[in-house]
């Protein structure tokens, strides 16, 4: 500093008025008159520098005057320094020894001196324009000034004080500090650390004054507390600067000072202005002072210095000033929540100080939480000893550590806080009340640990809670008596969660009951009529907490309900994220209890069952008419918390299927939100959503729709937030695409995007908690939104979009999960780090799997092993939801498999959370997938263990368990199916009028809060309509027998349930299936029909009358069967696109037996053969229809760039339409489908995803196709065969769901292809008069059984095969005789079930008939002339007149009727050589065509043995013609197409497994499988496109697939260890590499390799183990744009799985649905060598080596198809049956 420059430069001078030196002991009159002389010099020097300092304050500037002043300062600055009598002087001021005149001198210059000081100062703090010289002699004369004063007070002190001193003493005290004040601020520069430690030493001078004068009386309270405000502010610019560390000496002395300054403060408040000023300062230090000790510890902090932070902190919570606020006032009559408002910004900054404090001593300093807690750390405080501030104060630390997460540590500390707490609270002050409270938090804490005590031990709590809640004497918790009736229900709800977490036995029944009693405790709270006396209004008055004036609100006005209220503030916390809610949880106002209650009990009500409705005696009030009814506002602790355990408690019993109790309990949070903040607030219409939702998941739809519009006026009106709107409307639009208005639902969810568009979610601010749930929040709704669309597009039948939809739902709530488990990890383990959607097997999840790699299905994210919160629950609701819809989505299409893994799914996250309702459903959902799969021990077992987890709890999903239960046994064959579906029709209806019930208890006369009145009357709904509709479907039709009054009550109570699309499907088909099976007690009743439902069928009938003959007795028979039909197309035209296959199928295929019956009683229609026909080819396919739409879809996937947070968009009326993404290129989009292996790949099919692309086009049109693929009569009677070849031929074959009846179909193509239909029995067709004829008979499970033996033994020979060794003759000769005679049993089964099953019908399987029309007519005259003479009839142009018989009046109606065509077209290609029986067929068949066209038959007149051998020498007759007509054709024409025959054949599901190519009849010819015509159709379509997208020109020969052999690649051995196979093969797979192709051999092919070879080449053969599937994943083949012809020779490769009542699936279906033109595969395993020599046969017929393929061009002619080809090569393999039958094709021929 400059001030010894200063001086320096003074005493240089010389200045003519020093003053001498004069004694200060000098007591004589000399002496006395130097000091009078003295002190006048001095006090005309001082005044004279006043006067120019004076000049200069006043603006009086010169250069002159300038240069004068700095001297005279300088001068006084000497003559004060040096003088030796000024001191004495100023001490003659306060001396009552000293003369008058000595007084008189020394007050001018004591005077004069303090005026100097204070011109200066006041001039120093404007002297920023003056010189710089000026600024320190100024500065050096202030503080010469102010060592002046300090010396006069040093020798002050050093005299004998007297009373009337003191106040001199003080003032010159008073003049001293502020001249250190002043010198302080002058030094104190922030940047300049030098200054601070001057400034430091220059305020400790004050303090070693006021230490020095501290013993003389005077008060110094009032120095103190100014000179810690010095000290404080000086601190305070240093931190704004950032200046932590030299802030922290200024703060502590600020502190410290403080303290003392309050320690001394005067009692005395008398009034007066400055007495005023001096109170406010004290106030103000009293309450600022625990800010200082906060910003000592927050400077603490910044140095890292944590131990004193935290003892700063620490201290700062002891120096709050709790009287002075009224702390223990606040405790005695509110919760902690209000006590610690953000509103009350001090009790808000003590918040912040007590989580500093917490979180430094917990999580810095890791001290023990027990000395952390306040009763530990205040325990040695004297300045806060009372236990209630204590108390509240620990509870405020639990409030601190909840908002730092919910980690283990966490936890633990918080459950110690509270066990403090409650020693607190247990101490000599009786606080009941806050103990209970601080028990509940105890109960939350233990239920969010991961290891609690055993529920024995936890329901102690709840009974102390009790009795400390029921005790008369509540001592100073008197005033929180509103309080008790919250706390008991919540003791209640906590104990009904703990019951659930524990999973004690009975938990169903105690959560059921203690959530009853809490009802009944809240439902007191406001349906009790409330009297406003004068003492209860004051009493409110004091509980309702206040906001300051300026921030009270006033709630909203209803206009007959409520009155005008003043609200407490905010409850919440200052960080606290409620996980429970986003609406609720940040509610504002508390509300006071009507009254203090009686207390109520808590054990649970006697003799009460889980679906009886709470009860009550509580009236509810009638709703006002005039006069608003005036009632205190409700008061609750902290209603945001409150009403996430209720939501918590309602999550949990949905898990539980309570829906009963879960609607009472959302009834009531309803009903609280309304009484707490009014209709128009969050928490009103979240409960109301929450409410409306459970209504409509249970089916009370106009329940939930009128709970819908009660709350749409408030959401409309804009009173919620954006994010409660889109919810909102999501969920009323998800209603009401229940319940199917899709225009509705379509217009909500529209409007939902426009509100979800103005959501910004903050997902980077906040605490990590806050930021996690506002994620889980987005993706919930947009889980909710792909649901929704997804409920739309399966009303508008686009089943499709609809699974990819609910797929994506999937998606986005895994994510949400995800994330929430993210915030609370489970116990340690190894985690995946992947994706938490990567893709896991669908297969491996399945038994018997024979795929190992996985299908891209979203794998569920399973939640750790602890408790979710509300939010938790709530997205595992919504997971819960999601897999059941999949599950059943896939299991109405049929996949089976797909329904199985999702269920799992949903098995696992239910067991992960304690979900017995969820793991029921799971169970049940899973035993019926295994019944229709033909396991019924298996799914009988599931369905128990599904019973046992609800046992004796009556709810939704416990009467499903009974209904599939009793489904289940029915198909066993049990006699108690009727039983189990009586009680699952008492259960529904105790279900229902509990609902009933409850719902007139809670609304009374309140229509509005019941359901909606129409005309006077309250419209009923019914529990769970679609369950009631299938429970009394199938009892009814379990009593079809009994047309009793239980019957006919049953079945009008079955058409007057809710009127759904599928409850009107399921009605018509019942009625339908009765009138057909009273058309079958019909046929068993009449004489003349009797035999009908026995014989076999031909459509068209076969026969034609020139007039309609009919029995009479049959009209009632053709109206049933009429009414049958119309009932069977009505359920169609319902569910031929959504509805469950299973019943698709039933409808269709008895249809096809109605038109069947329809053509026996005389119904006449030349083209329902097209219609019978086209039935049974929807019947075969209906699974892969679907599949094949879905497959579409995925071939040209969305854009890398879409999001599955974007929702869908639709249209007003539910049209789908594209999703914007922004960000993508075309080349991005190519990359989807290309190749990574650049030897494989291929530039053409970069363009495979243009919008423009030949492939896209394509798929496109086979996807509208199957589109508008409809099962109406119109649609189905046309025939799709005119766009088929004239040489194909297609077969279908189909057998009832009884196995009694074989269907067979022939269409032949081309526009002029005939078309007929065989309706066949398997049963009772021959009858030889023997009574064990039909034990020998062979039905069709006897077949199957015999396929299923042979199949099973071949494969054990097969696998044992590697364990004969080659040197062993006798084992090598014993393996050889087995599969010879399995071999034989193979043919023989075959033999047979042509023999049996067709017998004379098989003809219907002949090669095409290519008699001419007049051959035809010949044999139609033939055989009537045999059957004229078989029946006694003349003829009657050689005799002329008719033969005197008893049947005189036979040939009048014999003459009317006339075999067809068409009949004898096939019946012409019945061979000669046939057995006896088939003639006989033949004959009875002819014989009954007769008698249904009204022709009398006198059977016992014909002889049927003599018709046999008549019959036999027509065919051989028209044989012999027919053989000469060809020969002759064929000597005279060149081959044409229609000599290449080619024979489809479209089996149905139960049927697939039989070699049919290698029946006697079908043996050796062109035949191949496909799934339906429409396949067909699909790949004549592709050829017609590849035709014209191939530059070359077209090859002439046969339709075929367009197949190029340059482009092949080979497979050989991948394995490695089919060392045999590889080595027959190398030779040709090297040449024909050498021809072009690619391939591996002798090593593994890589999945990508596998893929471009079926995208990019035009034949893939595979030689190794399957059908590739552990190499390419089934998915990846059904996705293919395009797929080359294969050829898959490994064992099983073809075989479709038995699904039980499902369609089979496969590997060759994948390759149907992936484009595949032909696929060559077995059926079942076979041996290496000699498929191996069956393959080489193939490749020599097709000409498949390597020298034809590199002399092959585009006009090559066709040789042998690949049919043909693997046809004749069946009789190369040794075993031609167990071996050659094996291999099949599926698809189209295809010529090289």
């Amino acid at each position: 500093m400059h001030k010894r420059s200063a001086s320096r430069t003074a005493s240089s001078r010389s200045q003519k008025t020093a003053i001498p030196p004069i004694s200060a002991s000098s007591s004589s009159p000399d002496v006395n008159n130097e000091l009078v002389i003295a002190g006048s010099k001095l006090y005309t020097l001082i005044t004279e520098v006043t006067a120019l300092v004076n000049e200069e304050v006043e603006g009086n500037k010169g250069k002159a005057k300038e240069d004068d002043l700095v001297d005279k300062l300088q001068s006084c600055s000497t003559a004060l320094r040096d003088s030796t009598t000024v001191v004495p002087l100023l001490r003659s001021v306060v001396s009552s020894e000293a003369e008058a005149e000595v007084l008189r001198a020394a007050g001018k210059v004591d005077r004069s001196i303090e005026r100097l000081r204070r011109s200066i100062s006041a001039w120093l703090d404007r002297l920023s324009s003056s010189s710089d010289q000026a600024f320190s002699s100024a500065r050096e004369l202030f503080s010469v000034i102010m060592d002046t004063l300090n010396m006069t007070i040093q020798q002050i002190l050093s005299m004998k004080l007297t009373t009337q001193m003191l106040p001199l003493l003080s003032d010159l005290v008073t003049r001293s500090l502020d001249s250190i004040f002043t010198l302080a601020k002058l030094t104190f520069k922030v940047r300049d650390l030098q200054t601070h430690t001057h400034t430091y030493d220059c305020l400790g001078k004050g303090l070693t004054i006021l230490n020095t004068v501290s013993p003389t009386g005077i008060p110094l309270a009032n120095y103190l507390r100014c000179l810690s405000g010095a000290y404080y502010n000086f601190a305070g610019s240093l931190y704004q600067a950032g200046s932590h560390g030299p802030a922290v000496p200024f703060l502590k002395e600020a502190c410290a000072l403080g303290a003392k300054a309050l320690a001394r403060r005067p009692k005395d408040k008398s009034d007066g202005e400055k007495k005023a000023r001096e109170q406010e300062g004290w106030k103000q230090l009293e309450e600022t002072l625990f800010r200082r000790w906060e910003l000592l510890g927050i400077c603490h902090m910044k140095t890292g210095d944590r131990k004193n932070a935290y003892i700063a902190f620490l201290r700062a919570v002891v120096m709050f000033p709790y009287s002075l606020y009224d702390f223990t006032k606040d405790t005695n009559k509110l919760p902690s929540l209000f006590i610690f408002t953000p509103t009350n910004n001090h009790y808000n900054q003590l918040a912040t100080i007590i989580d500093r404090v917490t979180y430094i001593g917990l999580h810095e300093l890791l001290m023990p939480i027990e000395q952390i807690s306040f009763q530990h750390s205040l325990s040695s405080s004297d300045a806060v000893k009372d236990p209630q501030i204590i108390g509240a104060l620990v509870e405020q630390q639990v409030e601190s550590l909840e908002q730092r997460g919910s980690r283990d540590s966490i936890q633990r500390s918080i459950r110690a806080l509270l066990e403090s707490a409650m020693k607190v609270y247990g101490g000599e002050v009786n606080m009941p009340i806050r103990r209970a409270r601080v028990m509940l938090r105890l109960l939350e804490i233990l239920y969010r640990a991961d290891n609690i005590p055993a529920f024995e031990e936890v329901q102690k709590i709840p009974q102390e809670v009790e009795a400390l809640l029921s005790t008369e004497d509540l001592g100073a918790d008197a005033e929180l008596v509103p309080y008790r009736l919250q706390y008991r229900a919540l003791s209640h709800l906590w104990l009904a969660l703990h019951a659930h977490r524990a999973a004690v036995p009975n938990q169903v029944t105690l959560v059921a009951d203690h959530v009853d009693q809490a009802c009944r405790i809240l439902r007191s709270t406001y349906a009790k009529p409330v009297i406003d006396s004068p003492k209860f209004v004051a009493l409110r008055k004091s509980l309702t907490p206040q906001q300051p004036a300026a921030t009270r609100v006033t709630t909203r006005k209803r206009t007959t309900t409520t009155s005008t209220v003043n609200v407490a503030p905010a409850p919440t916390t200052r960080t606290r994220v409620r996980a429970a809610t986003n609406t609720t949880a940040t509610t504002t106002t508390r509300k006071v209890t009507s009254a203090i209650r009686k207390k109520e009990p808590v054990a649970p009500a006697p003799n009460r069952t889980v679906l009886q409705p709470m009860s009550t005696n509580i009236a509810t009030p009638p709703r006002a008419k005039t006069e608003a009814v005036k009632r205190p506002p409700l008061v609750f602790d902290d209603f945001g918390r409150f009403s996430g355990v209720l939501q918590t408690v309602a999550r949990v019993l949905g898990l539980l299927s309570l829906s009963l109790s879960k609607v009472q309990l959302l009834d009531v949070s309803r009903k609280l939100a309304e009484a707490h903040k009014g209709v128009n607030s969050e928490g009103y219409i979240t409960a109301s959503l929450d409410l409306a939702h459970e209504y409509m998941r249970i089916g009370k739809t106009r329940r939930a729709t009128s709970i819908f519009m009660q709350a749409l006026e408030t959401v409309r009106g804009g009173h919620v937030s954006e994010e409660t709107s889109a919810l909102f409307m999501l969920r009323f639009a998800e209603s009401l695409a229940l319940i199917e208005n899709v225009p509705k639902s379509s217009s909500w969810y529209c409007e939902a995007v426009g509100i979800a568009k103005r959501i910004e979610y903050d997902e980077k601010s906040g605490s990590s908690v806050q930021r996690v749930h506002a994620r889980v929040r987005r993706l919930e709704k947009a889980a909710i939104a792909a649901r929704t669309v997804a409920m739309i597009q399966h009303c508008k039948e686009d089943i499709t979009m609809s699974i990819e939809l609910l797929l994506q739902s999937l998606r986005l709530w895994n994510r949400a999960m995800d994330s929430l488990t993210r915030l609370s990890p489970p116990p340690p383990k190894p985690v995946q780090e992947d994706n938490p959607f990567d893709m896991s097997s669908l297969k491996q999840a399945l038994p018997d799997a024979p795929q190992p790699l996985p299908d891209p299905t979203p794998q569920t994210v399973v939640p750790p092993q602890r408790h979710l919160d509300s939010l938790g629950l709530r997205i595992s609701e919504g997971l819960f939801t999601v897999l059941f819809d999949l599950a059943q989505a896939y299991l109405v299409r049929g996949s089976a498999k797909e329904s199985e893994f999702f269920i799992a799914q949903a098995l696992d996250l239910a067991r992960a959370l304690n979900a017995p309702a969820m793991l029921s459903r799971a169970l049940a959902k899973q035993g019926e997938v295994q019944v229709r799969l033909g396991k019924m021990k298996e799914g009988y077992e599931m369905l128990v263990e599904a019973g046992e987890v609800l046992k004796g709890v009556p709810t939704i999903d416990s009467v499903e368990v009974v209904r599939l239960t009793a489904e289940c046994r029915e198909k066993m064959g049990e006699e108690d199916a009727g039983v189990l579906f009586a009680r699952s029709v008492d259960l529904l209806k105790e279900m229902d009028a509990a609902f009933e019930k409850y719902e007139g208890v809670a609304s009374g006369s309140r229509k509005s809060l019941g359901m909606s009145p129409v005309i006077g009357k309250q419209i009923k709904d019914t529990v769970v309509p679609d369950i009631f509709t299938s429970v009394l479907r199938q009892q009814i039709w379990l009593l079809r027998d009994q047309n009793d009054e239980q019957f006919n009550t049953l079945l009008q109570r079955f058409t007057s349930l809710p009127r759904s699309s599928l409850t009107r499907a399921q009605e018509s088909s019942l009625l339908a299936k009765l009138n057909l099976h009273n058309v079958y007690l019909r046929f068993q009743s009449d004489m003349f029909l009797n035999s009908l439902a026995e014989s076999p069928i031909a459509i068209p009938m076969g026969m034609h009358a020139t007039q309609k003959l009919s029995s009479v007795s049959g009209q009632d028979i053709v109206t049933a069967l009429n009414q049958a039909e119309e009932q069977f197309w009505k359920s169609l035209e319902l569910i031929a696109q959504r509805g469950n296959v299973l019943d698709v199928r039933e409808s269709v295929v008895a249809l096809a037996v109605i038109k069947s019956f329809q053509t026996s009683m005389g119904h006449k229609d030349d083209k329902i053969h097209v219609l019978v026909s086209r039935l049974l080819d929807a019947s075969a396919a209906l699974t892969l229809r679907r599949e094949m739409l879905e497959a579409i879809h995925h071939k040209f996937p969305r854009s890398p760039g879409a999001d599955d947070m974007q929702w869908p968009l639709i249209t007003a009326e539910g049209a789908l339409l594209p999703s914007s993404v922004t960000g993508t290129n075309l080349a991005a989009r190519k990359r989807v489908n290309i190749s990574v292996d650049s030897e494989d790949e291929d530039d053409e099919d970069v363009f495979d995803l243009e919008a423009t692309s030949p492939l896209k086009k394509y798929w496109e049109s086979v996807r509208a196709r199957y589109r508008s693929y409809s099962l109406s009569s119109s649609a189905l009677s046309s025939s799709q065969m005119e766009k088929v070849p004239s040489n194909w031929t297609v077969i279908h074959i189909n057998v009832t769901e009884d196995k009694n009846t074989l269907f067979v179909s022939r269409q032949e193509g081309g526009a002029e292809g005939d078309g007929l239909v065989f309706s066949v029995p398997l049963k009772s067709r021959r009858d030889s008069g023997s009574g064990d004829e039909e034990d020998e008979y062979l039905t069709f499970n006897d077949a199957m059984h015999e396929l299923r033996e042979i199949v099973r033994l071949s494969d054990e020979g097969t696998k044992a095969a590697v364990h004969v060794k080659p040197d062993d003759d006798e084992a090598r000769a014993a393996w050889w005789k087995q599969r010879s005679e399995l071999d034989s049993r193979m043919k023989n089964l075959l033999e047979n079930i042509e023999f049996c099953w067709f017998g004379a019908f098989k003809t219907i399987l002949s090669p095409k008939c290519k008699t001419s029309p007049e051959a035809v007519s010949e044999l139609r005259a033939q055989f009537e002339k045999l059957f004229r003479r078989s029946f006694g009839i003349q003829d009657t142009k050689r005799t002329g007149q008719q033969r005197k018989t008893s049947l005189n009046h036979l040939p009048r109606s014999f003459s009317q009727v006339q075999l067809d065509d068409s009949l004898l077209k096939c019946i012409s290609t019945l061979s000669p050589k046939c057995r006896d029986e088939e003639l006989e067929d033949l004959t009875y068949f002819i014989l009954d065509l007769y008698q249904f066209h009204g022709v009398a038959i006198p059977i016992s007149e014909v002889d049927i043995t003599q018709i046999v051998v008549d019959l036999r020498a027509i065919l051989e007759e028209h044989a012999m013609k027919a053989h000469r007509i060809k020969k002759n054709t064929k000597e005279n024409a060149t081959a044409s197409q229609s000599d290449d025959e080619h024979v489809f054949l479209v089996l149905d599901k139960n049927l697939q497994g039989l070699p049919w190519e290698s029946i006697p009849i079908l043996r050796g010819r062109s035949v191949s499988r496909i799934p339906s015509v429409d396949f067909l159709i699909d790949r004549l379509e592709y050829i017609e496109m590849r035709k014209r997208t191939r530059l070359t020109p077209e090859r002439p020969g046969p339709v075929g697939a367009v197949v190029d052999p340059r482009k092949g690649y080979f497979i050989l051995n991948p394995s490695g260890d089919l060392r045999r196979t590889q080595e027959r093969f190398r030779e040709w797979a090297g040449g024909m590499k050498k021809a072009g192709w690619n391939g591996v051999v002798g090593k593994p092919v890589s999945e990508q390799q596998f893929e471009n070879a079926l995208r990019q080449s035009d034949l893939v053969v595979y030689f190794g183990h399957g059908g590739g599937e552990q190499y390419l994943r089934s998915y990846k083949v059904r996705r293919l744009q395009t797929c080359a012809a294969t050829m898959l020779w490994g064992c099983s490769s073809g075989a479709l799985r038995e699904m039980g009542e499902f369609d089979r699936t496969g590997t060759a279906n994948a390759y149907m649905l992936g484009g595949c033109p032909t696929l060559v595969a077995n059926l079942w395993d076979v041996t290496d060598r000699d498929i191996d020599k069956f393959s080489q046969a193939v490749f020599d017929k097709v000409k498949l080596n390597p020298e034809n393929v590199r002399t092959w061009s585009d006009t090559s002619g066709a040789g042998v198809s690949l049919v043909s080809a693997v046809a004749q090569a069946r009789s190369v393999c040794k075993l031609k049956y167990l071996t050659g039958a094996a291999p099949v094709v599926y698809g189209i021929p295809f010529y090289l």
